[in-house]
C-alpha cells in the first residue's frame, strides 16, 4: 500500500485502524499486545517488536514475539487489517479447541484458512523459532510442523468478516483514508 496499514484513519471517526481494532478487542480481552506496530502512547497495550534474530521476517516473527510474552496458554492473533472479524469468536474457539491443537484458525465458506485470525498455543514457540531459524516464514505452512484445527465461521457472520484492507481502494471502500 505504500504506508503502514495500522495508521489508516477512519473517514468518520478519525481513529486509526489500530485504535479501532484495540477498542473492538477490549470488549472481549483486557489490554493486549501490538505485534509489529506501535501502540498509542495513551493506551495500556504493549508494543512488541520481532525477536532480534528474526526482525522483519513477517507475521511468524510477530507471533513468536507474542507467544514469548503471552501469560496464558493461547495467544489470540488478529491482523489489524481485518476490521470486521468478531472478537467474540475467539472465546468460542478457545472452548472448541481440541486437546493437542497447536493452532486454531478460522476458515471461510470456501474452506480457506485465515492464518492471522486464530489462536496460537504457547507450546508452539520453540517450533516457530526453529522454523524461522531455518528460513521458513510462511504462516500457511504451519500444518507441516504442528497440529492445526480449522473452525468454520458460522454462516450468520458471512465471509465479509475476512475483509482485508490490502489495497488503497479496499481501504477507501471500508471508510479508511491514508494517514495524515
Amino acid at each position: 500500500m505504500g504506508f503502514p496499514k495500522h495508521l489508516l484513519r477512519h473517514r468518520k471517526s478519525g481513529h486509526t485502524l489500530l485504535e479501532l481494532q484495540m477498542q473492538r478487542l477490549a470488549r472481549c480481552f483486557g489490554p493486549g499486545l501490538v505485534l509489529g506496530g506501535e501502540a498509542p502512547h495513551d493506551s495500556s497495550w504493549v508494543s512488541l517488536s520481532d525477536p532480534r534474530e528474526f526482525r522483519g521476517q513477517g507475521p511468524l516473527a510477530g507471533i513468536l514475539s507474542g507467544l514469548n510474552r503471552c501469560r496464558t496458554d493461547w495467544l489470540a492473533v488478529l491482523a489489524v487489517d481485518c476490521p470486521h472479524f468478531p472478537p467474540e469468536l475467539y472465546q468460542q474457539a478457545e472452548s472448541l479447541a481440541e486437546e493437542g491443537a497447536d493452532v486454531v484458525v478460522f476458515q471461510d465458506s470456501e474452506s480457506r484458512a485465515h492464518w492471522l485470525c486464530g489462536l496460537y498455543n504457547k507450546r508452539l514457540a520453540e517450533r516457530l523459532a526453529s522454523q524461522l531459524a531455518g528460513g521458513h516464514r510462511a504462516v500457511k505452512k504451519l500444518p507441516e510442523v504442528c497440529s492445526v484445527q480449522r473452525l468454520q465461521v458460522p454462516k450468520e457472520f458471512g465471509d465479509e468478516i475476512f475483509l482485508n484492507l490490502n489495497t488503497p481502494l479496499g481501504a477507501l471502500q471500508a471508510g479508511f483514508l491514508e494517514p495524515r
